[in-house]
């Protein structure tokens, strides 16, 4: 499981704001999947951080497989960005990498803060802030400051690791003096994060996978009652 040691310091950033992991039936919790190359496994991890958010964490495993997903979805009365990030390893060859930090409304109190640490991710690892083509359901939800990187070697991992971790605890700073929005302001952002969690849904690049091995109503179940819910 290659991902496993960065999902479990990825919760550890979390550690001390309030970090409740929540509860999931069993069936999406941890499911499993005799496979002709062995067992494929995905395992859930999702938190509630306070009253600010949820950090919700998907790893897809098996023999070939490791793709590590990370969300982080904020409570619409706050003044948060979502957070992204996805690293997708098959066999020995990496696939892809993306991590975004994205402010639904513009401007938030938090909009320049996101900025500036976004920029100051890309000025110290030049090396992945090269321009990449991107698939057009990305393109649609991207902030425009995102890592998008087609890594060339499993190496990599290492550092976009590095990056990563940065950038949740650039987010976590951001939680204690959050403002809230008002009651209009709040009802638009809730409508944004439905549609970006939809627009995540219905481009979700795991679901033929989930289909194949777990059908298709559980894989219906998983996206729209759990993961982008």
């Amino acid at each position: 499981m290659v991902f496993q040691t960065l999902i479990e310091k990825t919760v550890a950033v979390f550690d001390g704001l309030s970090c409740q992991q929540l509860e999931l039936p069993n069936q999406f919790s941890r499911i499993e999947r005799h496979e002709q190359d062995g067992v494929l496994t995905i395992e859930n991890h999702f938190f509630q951080i306070g009253d600010v958010g949820q950090l919700r964490i998907a790893h897809t495993h098996a023999p070939k497989i490791n793709i590590m997903a990370v969300f982080f979805f904020p409570e619409c009365a706050y003044q948060l960005p979502v957070y992204s990030m996805e690293f997708v390893l098959l066999g020995q060859k990496p696939i892809i990498a993306l991590m975004d930090t994205v402010c639904l409304i513009q401007p938030m109190t938090t909009s320049a803060v996101v900025k500036e640490f976004m920029d100051f991710a890309h000025t110290n690892y030049p090396d992945f802030s090269q321009g990449e083509a991107l698939p057009q359901w990305f393109d649609e939800c991207r902030s425009g400051q995102e890592f998008f990187i087609r890594p060339r070697e499993i190496s990599e991992f290492s550092a976009l690791g590095e990056i990563h971790l940065t950038l949740v605890g650039h987010l976590t700073n951001l939680f204690q003096n959050a403002e809230i929005f008002d009651k209009k302001t709040a009802a638009l952002h809730k409508t944004n994060l439905e549609n970006y969690k939809h627009h995540h849904k219905i481009n979700s690049p795991g679901t033929r996978l989930m289909n194949r091995s777990f059908g298709e109503e559980w894989t219906n179940e998983y996206l729209t009652v759990y993961l982008f819910v």
